[in-house]
């Protein structure tokens, strides 16, 4: 009988943990999408600035430096990149992503996210800045 209640304590707790789990990473999952539908939102729709990344480069420049693998750097020289990467990985999922209604809607997002990627590739960082009304002490 005791090993019968040891058992079923621990198949409990097994399916306990299990649901934990996958709870934690539907809303894990959920914040990821939520915050890439924004973004895309902001750039595309509303020609601004996503406001996390907005806060992040606030956050870089009040630090006035950031750690990178090669060292500390000014935040001016990583705040264009980290800006490029964010867009990357941005382009990447809906590239990927089966949360478009098709194809034809997959090709006008690219095309615009695109188009802004290059205008931020061409451009300096206060450009791109001052395109969003974005100010940062640094």
């Amino acid at each position: 009988m005791k090993i019968f209640l040891t058992f079923l304590v621990a198949v409990v707790a097994v399916l306990l943990l299990v649901k934990l789990m996958a709870s934690m990473m539907g809303r894990i999952t959920e914040r990821i999408l939520t915050g890439h539908f924004r973004a895309l939102e902001a750039i595309v729709e509303l020609d601004k600035m996503p406001q996390e990344w907005g806060d992040e480069l606030k956050k870089m420049a009040e630090q006035g430096t950031v750690r990178t693998r090669q060292g500390t750097k000014r935040w001016e020289d990583e705040a264009k990149p980290f800006l490029m990467k964010k867009m990357k990985i941005l382009r990447n999922h809906f590239e990927k992503s089966r949360f478009l209604e098709g194809p034809e809607t997959r090709q006008i997002l690219l095309s615009s996210l695109d188009e802004v990627r290059d205008r931020w590739n061409d451009s300096e960082l206060l450009e791109i800045l001052k395109h969003y009304d974005l100010k940062v002490d640094g």
